[in-house]
């Protein structure tokens, strides 16, 4: 994220520009435990109670101040009694999110007529109750999105510092600019607030609220990593933001583009489609999709805390550490989710084994049938950390790696549940995890630091074959893929001395190739072996 130096010189904000560290922010909301963060979940609720049919009329006197694109209501009287600083503020506050995000290509949100007075976006600052800032959806405003509303934004009038008003008149802000896309993915508001907590972020970096958000709740992606992306009860929508700022992240290099895309996507798509627009965005701009997407975010999760290794999340040192669901110490071991089970999309679980000596370890998952899953296995030493993906049968939801011990000091296994098209609530499964010595594999075979091999699952295949490889240590290799004539039809690379390739049956030029026989030959230095593979319709 880019450092954002705002500079207000107006005489009427004293120490507005006091910036604070994400974990100095966790005070401020902590102040408002008891109030919901957004109004936006409860919208409808507070329509029954008569907010939001109509511009709200103030307490006092109505005061506005007027900037480039926003007026600021506000009133020196009653009970939504605010000061001519922190209206001015969120004046400020307001623009320079507009600046922001209209540079990174985002949609402001639609003119309103005179709706409040003038052409300008409306910001009222009031006395709420249960909540610190709303955004309400107005008219339909169908150009270029058809489902795009108009909208105004209301904030509370006082309790909270200058660093939190930044953060909410974004946040509020944000809601706008997601309704000129779309009112309508619904029935809940979760990826909404996603963004909008990711906008926070995005438009003022040094006051981060997700690491605030994330430390002393128990109802978030790092303490309950079972939990759906998707979960839209308690606060959880909020904290959920993680999700956001993995997708900006991991795929692309430009700020918040991959979000955006999202949005723009579910504009173009009249009515609520927005876990088929997610990965709809991923396919068309990533080469990836919804189920890698979940695999990756399950991995990244992993990486928060003390185990940020600088290669994942930006931030990722100053989130909580994610929980673990047991640790396992001795072999052979096994069990199942217990009372985590995990619900789709997106929710895991993350078990950890250690103390494997010279052992190859061997781990085996088995999800509940009739439901996708995906299970990745993390070798940790050190600062140094390898994937694997155990290739899982179809049907079955059954499969296995095996992997070398002596590599690490520690080995995790994370089930996720990928299934986001239909319901995949609080699933089951099992594990088992076996050592086998060293010395030697099933085929007789030395094993050891300049141990050379791979396994490949499924065998017979179909759509995709996973090649888990061994090379020795600090050495690089080839993986080659033949037909029965000779011909060369597939080269990749190798730099991780033990890791997985998947092979989704494509040749160097992309073409899907026809079902048969083929040789796969791996090379490292003098060694080279070799194993068949059949490939069926």
């Amino acid at each position: 994220m880019k450092y954002v130096n705002y500079i207000l010189s107006l005489l009427l904000i004293p120490l507005l520009l006091t910036a604070q560290k994400p974990t100095e922010f966790s005070s401020a909301i902590s102040n408002f435990e008891n109030y919901s963060e957004c109004g936006l979940p409860k919208i409808d609720e507070l329509r029954k109670l008569g907010e939001g049919r109509a511009r709200p009329t103030l307490s006092g006197t109505e005061l506005f101040i007027n900037k480039t694109h926003f007026r600021i209501h506000y009133t020196l009287s009653g009970g939504d009694a605010t000061t001519t600083a922190y209206a001015e503020s969120a004046g400020v506050y307001a623009e320079e999110a507009w600046s922001q995000l209209t540079t990174l290509g985002w949609y402001m949100p639609p003119p309103d007529g005179t709706n409040g007075g003038d052409t300008k976006y409306d910001i009222y600052i009031r006395d709420l109750v249960g909540y610190l800032g709303v955004c309400y959806d107005e008219n339909a405003y169908t150009s270029p999105f058809p489902d795009g509303y108009t909208s105004w934004v209301e904030i509370i009038n006082t309790g909270i510092t200058y660093t939190r008003e930044s953060a909410l008149v974004t946040h509020e802000f944000g809601h706008g600019c997601q309704m000129r896309y779309s009112r309508s993915e619904q029935p809940y508001w979760w990826f909404y607030e996603n963004t909008s907590v990711f906008m926070e972020d995005i438009v003022f970096d040094n006051v981060n609220t997700l690491p605030g958000r994330l430390t002393g709740s128990t109802d978030d992606p790092l303490d309950n990593p079972d939990y759906p992306i998707n979960r839209a009860t308690g606060v959880y929508e909020y904290r959920g933001a993680l999700w956001t700022h993995f997708l900006d992240e991991y795929y692309d290099t430009y700020d918040a583009r991959t979000v955006r895309r999202i949005w723009e996507l579910c504009g173009y798509h009249a009515g609520n489609y927005i876990l088929k627009d997610i990965d709809s965005t991923l396919g068309l701009y990533y080469s990836s999709d919804f189920e890698k997407a979940l695999g990756h975010y399950a991995i990244w999760r992993y990486f928060a805390g003390s185990i940020d290794d600088g290669r994942h999340y930006e931030e990722g040192s100053t989130y909580p550490d994610i929980s673990l669901l047991r640790t396992h110490i001795t072999y052979p071991a096994s069990g199942n989710e217990g009372s985590d089970d995990p619900s789709g999309p997106g929710g895991c679980n993350y078990i950890k084994f250690t103390n494997f000596g010279s052992n190859r370890v061997t781990l085996s998952f088995n999800g509940l049938n009739g439901y996708e899953w995906s299970a990745y296995v993390l070798g940790r030493s050190g600062s140094t950390s390898y994937e694997y993906k155990i290739m899982l049968e179809a049907t079955q939801d059954t499969g296995s790696i095996t992997i070398p011990g002596w590599e690490y000091s520690e080995i995790i296994l994370i089930p996720i549940v990928t299934q986001w098209a239909s319901t995949a609530n609080y699933l089951t499964y099992t594990y088992n995890v076996t050592l086998s010595a060293a010395d030697k594999n099933i085929a007789g075979e030395e094993l050891g630091p300049n141990y050379i091999g791979f396994f490949v699952r499924p065998n017979p295949a179909r759509s995709q074959v996973s090649i888990n490889y061994f090379l020795p240590i600090n050495e690089q290799g080839v993986l080659r893929i033949y037909n029965t004539t000779g011909q060369l039809i597939k080269t990749k690379e190798l730099t991780s001395k033990s890791n997985s390739f998947i092979w989704n049956r494509q040749d160097n030029y992309g073409n899907i190739i026809k079902n048969g026989v083929y040789i796969i030959e791996l090379t490292s230095g003098n060694q080279i072996k070799k194993q068949k593979v059949l490939l069926l319709d």
